[in-house]
């Protein structure tokens, strides 16, 4: 036994080193020269404006995107609070490099936990016939790849996903306890604090948890000291928020569902997901007759979770990216499942009990290779149409998704810091990495960090729609007379959006000048460009 505990970790191990490697490469590829021949660092844009927030932050000048200006454009709390720990220790592009290398433990994190929670799924069979099971649990954690590019890109996704799969595994393991519980409300508190839509991911725990000692006749006293826990941080989450931004939700989420119809919404919602729900539609048919020919609390658990997340991405209209970021933390949870699946059909198909008590021992050998070697065969060929999308990137055939956008932004930023003055405003769409790196006050024209822009009504037209959608949420709001006449920024980084068209007033007000081949549209005369480093 002691030599299978060893044989597993040892496993473990080495597909935990491998996948550093792999995620330090990815971290490499995602990171460039810039304009002053320097190599940068840059996470997703929409992770930089937290890195915005964070920076602000540490620096003394409030949880704030601007200085002086309190609007709370970020939905991650604690991603940002933790974001700031770095920003207040190492330089700009450090900071930003440190962001990276945490997603890597994040998504050693999750694999762990993937594990642990494969572990309790698995718990009736024997555990030398659970090890190379075990390893595969594991291997689940990291088998999504738009889990890991959110990690490694600065998202929330990875600390949000290791909070929740820390709580799950917390209930499990208090089933069996007479006591309180405060590790999975500390933890699912913390998951809220992470990104506040979580929330309905947490209902489906408490009633988990709910059910389950009901089930066992624990006293209800339990159960409410729990609740009440929990409460705590969404209690405490809103009053700061009310206290310090005087709004009772993010701005982020009035841009985002304020006069945006909901049955526009579900229609958008399920335009965007097709395409996911077409690579995953195995496995969730699969898991689906297991649970139903096999029914299991615990699996019951999981299952909903992956549900409700796919109801909750319609709900909410879809995103602007089909790299599933709101979705892919409930996949593991999902392989999980198909594992316990793939594990009775393959059992059942390899068992053999011949009288020979030798010829037993060899068979049961040659039937756990057999099996391990089939359950992993058909693993892989299940995470292969999960991964098709992204297979080129996860090759390094391809850069990392928007890396050439990120270049672009802040080689823009490093030249505004070398053609203007601190007093200089920029107005801008990408408003994570240009502002972060120059430092300079800015505008956002699509209204994250502008609460004027977030309460108008969305653009239903289909002049901002991709990926299956007819309107983008949190990019189908903008007002460019009110974001570039009025706010009048010595920078524009576009002058057109949807409908909104403003070149020509670009051209009349604003010079399109070059420097070092960044092009960029300048306020014609202004007293905050150094116009003596360039030639109009």
């Amino acid at each position: 036994m002691r030599n299978i505990f060893k044989m597993k970790y040892f496993y473990i191990i080495t597909i935990a080193a491998a996948y550093c490697v792999w995620a330090l490469t990815f971290i490499y590829h995602s990171s460039f020269i810039a304009l002053d021949s320097r190599r940068y660092f840059c996470l997703f844009d929409d992770a930089m404006i937290s890195m915005r927030y964070a920076w602000n932050f540490s620096h003394g000048h409030g949880l704030v995107w601007n200085s002086g200006e309190r609007v709370e454009g970020f939905t991650n709390f604690l991603m940002t609070i933790y974001m700031s720990i770095h920003t207040a220790i190492f330089n700009k592009v450090l900071a930003v490099l440190m962001i990276q290398l945490s997603g890597v433990v994040f998504m050693l994190g999750i694999c762990f936990f993937s594990m642990k929670i494969g572990e309790m799924l698995l718990e009736e069979i024997k555990l030398d016939k659970r090890t190379d099971l075990k390893v595969l649990c594991f291997i689940a954690g990291f088998s999504y790849y738009p889990l890991s590019f959110w990690s490694l890109t600065g998202m929330e996704t990875g600390m949000l996903t290791i909070f929740l799969f820390a709580a799950i595994w917390c209930i499990f393991r208090s089933e069996t306890n007479h006591q309180v519980s405060f590790g999975w409300p500390i933890l699912c508190g913390c998951a809220y604090l992470t990104r506040p839509d979580v929330a309905i991911l947490i209902i489906i725990v408490a009633l988990y948890r709910c059910l389950s000692l009901t089930v066992k006749n624990r006293p209800w006293t339990i159960y409410l000291t729990e609740v009440s826990i929990l409460l705590c941080f969404f209690v405490g989450g809103t009053l700061f928020r009310f206290i310090y931004y005087g709004e009772m939700v993010p701005n982020t989420y009035v841009l985002r569902f304020s006069e945006f119809p909901i049955s526009f919404r579900i229609e958008n919602g399920i335009g965007f997901i097709t395409p996911f729900l077409d690579s995953i539609k195995y496995l969730i048919i699969i898991a689906g007759i297991g649970l139903v020919l096999n029914w299991s609390r615990r699996c019951a658990l999981l299952y909903g979770t992956v549900i409700v997340s796919i109801v909750y991405q319609i709900g909410v209209g879809g995103d602007p990216w089909n790299y599933w970021r709101m979705l892919s933390p409930s996949i593991p949870l999902l392989l999980l499942l198909f594992i316990c699946e793939l594990t009775r059909i393959v059992q059942g198909r390899f068992a053999v009990s011949p009288t020979n008590k030798w010829l037993k021992m060899s068979i049961e050998l040659k039937n756990s290779w057999l099996q391990s070697a089939a359950t992993y065969a058909f693993f892989l060929l299940a995470i292969m149409p999960l991964n098709e999308q992204f297979k080129d990137e996860i090759n390094f055939k391809n850069e990392p998704y928007r890396t050439k956008a990120n270049q672009r932004n802040v080689n823009i930023a490093i030249a505004l810091n070398e053609i203007t003055t601190d007093k200089a405003t920029i107005g801008v769409v990408s408003a994570g990495a240009i502002p972060y790196y120059s430092g300079l006050p800015a505008i956002d024209f699509l209204g994250k960090m502008d609460p004027y822009i977030a309460r108008l009504k969305p653009d239903l037209s289909g002049a901002r729609s991709w990926n299956g959608m007819k309107s983008v949420p949190a990019h189908n709001k903008y007002n460019l007379r009110y974001s570039i006449i009025e706010k009048k920024p010595t920078y524009v980084q576009i002058g057109q959006i949807g409908h909104d068209d403003l070149t020509d007033f670009l051209k009349s007000q604003y010079d399109e000048i070059s420097y070092k081949e960044i092009k960029m549209w300048l306020k014609k005369n202004s007293i905050d460009v150094l116009w003596g480093k360039f030639k109009k």
